[in-house]
């Protein structure tokens, strides 16, 4: 109780700062845009005292939380700003609607419950680097290019979805994960509210407006791309948001600060979303916005955004390590090397990619798809950027198919064509019978979105579909190894080792991508094992079911399988080097 009552208390300075930052640009949508505020002033913070050398702690980041608030206070009273905001929705005339409503969140608030860290990559990645973050009280270790002791992988995303992570546990005094479930009720809500606004602006139809937050509990990706908790539900948010102000009728000077802040949102949740700030500025070229506030949009942007990618050009020789972006910076080449193998795997197994798609994550597309062709066959011209904005989601969700270990989740990165398909099926002109048919429909889909999550259709052939049901324990695939006593450095290409194993003291994970055993890999060397020796690796990790494999097809490690095997499972063997 103690734990939650910590939460609730340093969320609310977080938000207060936020709410009043959004007071002073906006009166409308001012919930919202509290959420959004306070993600990216909560980034913003983390990042300067990284900058500055500041101790990143529960009382530091809260004293900049306080100062902020205490400011942006003092000039919204100067400038007589009227701090209120009215939470009154219209009412429903579908009396079907609300009970679906309740019921579904009601449901996906248990299986966040059952299921709080349900990303595939989570453990490893968002999740870890919060913790390591909040042991250094630093993230000098990241990314990292050379040196891979505090953090395994060749990332380089910004630290806005971990910091809410981070945020999350100093506050509550826990890492229990459960207490991140309020990032994604506040997403989730967040990015119904704007759907609201934007269909209910546009038609003047309470009714309809209420609908299309049905359709977002219905279009299963966006439930399962934020309910996971990572990049997407953020990116979802950003282009929601970035409608909302894009399309009205008049852009001010605040809309145009709002925008660059809703659209750096997306910019700072993953590399991919820094096309949804060139896409609001194409949005505000074509609204023929005047120059001075083109050239407002184009700084805010740059000053919240930029310093990023400035760090870790000046860190790795590459802005958006470690992404080929058609070889114009340094990569490293090992890792480079796996992801191509990834890549030949999509090419040279398109079927096989396609069924998985089908198969894996079909269900989450059913309603997204069915508004779609309903809303091409009544295609508008003024609707032609929204079109794009689609056509774009789509490629960045195609290049990302060449560089991800399951093909399935990948379509998470899609999650941002749920409010560009919703808005642009209501920004046509349907009968309203159809769209009073589409209402069980997506109520349906809208309750089986819930229940199913984090599964898919999948989970409903299998005999222990009961266990979805369940409190989800983790159970490390590494026990066998964690009760070894011997010192071990293990040389391994998996994350998920190198994350359970840090409380090892006797265990170190050393990643096949660190630049002293390039040569091992992409090269030729005279006496390799002495090379394994000079970095301290006496052991290798083998996964049986590994795509990257063939990574130690040469050299000594075509030997590797006649030396001795210090553990085994059914899914991974433990090599020791050779005498």
């Amino acid at each position: 109780m103690v734990d939650c009552i910590r939460l609730i208390v340093f969320e609310m300075i977080l938000l207060s700062s936020a709410y009043l930052l959004a007071s002073l640009l906006s009166d409308k949508l001012r919930i919202p845009l509290t959420f959004i505020f306070s993600v990216v002033v909560l980034y913003q913070v983390v990042f300067l005292f990284q900058i500055f050398s500041i101790p990143i702690t529960l009382i530091s980041l809260n004293a900049a939380f306080i100062l902020l608030a205490v400011l942006l206070f003092i000039v919204a009273k100067k400038q007589k700003v009227d701090l209120k905001t009215s939470l009154k929705l219209p009412g429903i005339d579908n009396k079907l609607i609300g009970p679906i409503l309740i019921i579904a969140g009601i449901a996906l608030l248990y299986k966040l419950y059952l299921f709080p860290t349900a990303g595939f990559d989570t453990v490893f990645r968002w999740e870890f680097l919060a913790k390591q973050i909040i042991t250094e009280t630093n993230f000098s270790f990241y990314p990292a290019s050379d040196n891979f002791t505090k953090y395994f992988y060749t990332d380089s995303m910004p630290v806005l979805v971990h910091s809410t992570y981070l945020y999350a546990y100093l506050s509550s005094g826990s890492q229990n994960p459960l207490f991140t479930m309020l990032n994604v009720i506040f997403q989730l809500i967040a990015i119904g509210m704007i759907i609201f606004a934007i269909v209910h602006r546009d038609q003047d139809d309470a009714n309809k407006a209420w609908i299309a937050v049905l359709f977002c509990m219905g279009s299963g990706v966006l439930v399962w791309g934020t309910a996971m908790n990572q990049e997407t539900g953020y990116t979802a948010l950003s282009i929601a948001a970035i409608l909302y102000f894009a399309l009205a009728e008049k852009i001010s000077c605040k809309s145009i600060i709002i925008l660059a802040i809703v659209s750096s949102l997306g910019g700072l949740a993953r590399e991919y979303g820094l096309a949804f700030i060139l896409f609001t500025g194409l949005v505000l070229i074509v609204r023929k916005v005047s120059m001075k506030q083109l050239m407002v949009f184009i700084t805010v942007s740059f000053v919240l955004t930029a310093p990023w990618y400035i760090r870790t050009w000046y860190l790795t020789q590459n802005p958006f390590y470690n992404i080929n972006l058609f070889s114009i910076f340094p990569l490293n080449d090992v890792q480079a090397k796996l992801m191509g193998i990834l890549a030949d795997n999509v090419k040279y197994n398109s079927m096989g990619t396609v069924s998985r798609i089908i198969y894996g994550a079909g269900d989450k597309f059913v309603l997204l798809l069915i508004l779609l062709v309903l809303a091409l066959a009544k295609a508008r011209k003024r609707d032609l950027l929204i079109y794009l904005a689609v056509l774009m989601m789509s490629a960045l969700w195609f290049i990302s198919l060449f560089s991800t270990y399951m093909t399935d989740y990948s379509l998470r990165v899609l999650t941002p064509l749920c409010p560009l398909i919703i808005v642009l099926f209501f920004r046509q002109s349907h009968n309203e019978k159809f769209i009073k048919f589409l209402v069980p429909i997506a109520a349906c889909l809208a309750l089986y979105n819930a229940f199913i999550f984090p599964q898919n259709i999948e989970v409903l052939t299998r005999p222990g579909f009961s266990q979805s049901f369940k409190k989800f324990e983790r159970r490390s695939q590494f026990q066998a190894l964690f009760q070894w006593k011997k010192e071990l450095t293990i040389l391994t290409e998996n994350p998920f080792i190198f994350s359970e194993s840090q409380e090892y003291a006797n265990i170190n994970v050393v990643p096949v991508w660190d630049p002293r055993l390039k040569s091992l890999f992409l090269g030729d060397v005279d006496k390799p094992i002495h090379k394994l020796e000079e970095c301290g690796i006496n052991a290798i990790m083998l996964f049986k079911d590994s795509y990257f494999n063939v990574i130690y097809n040469k050299g000594i490690f075509l030997e590797m399988r006649n030396w001795e095997i210090i553990l085994e499972t059914d899914r991974w063997v433990l090599y020791g080097l050779p005498d």
